[in-house]
């Protein structure tokens, strides 16, 4: 069985390098970011990492951003 970690993302480039790195750190490989529409660098971030980087043009909101990390 895989074990896929899903974070929906808004705005977040102050903490998303290091929640991935200590989720990296833990073992864990099925990473997917979906960054929300992020008017700051989220997206940049997620993109220079090891995860799966999905994003939303526009902001949709929490249960969006995180049915389209479960859909992917």
């Amino acid at each position: 069985m895989k074990i896929f970690v899903v974070i929906a993302a808004y705005n977040e480039e102050k903490r998303i390098g290091r929640v991935i790195n200590d989720l990296l750190k833990n073992k864990y490989t099925n990473i997917v970011v979906v960054d929300d529409g992020s008017t700051d660098n989220t997206f940049k971030i997620i993109k220079n990492t090891k995860v799966y980087a999905l994003k939303h043009i526009l902001n949709r909101g929490q249960g969006a951003a995180l049915k389209t990390g479960i859909d992917f």
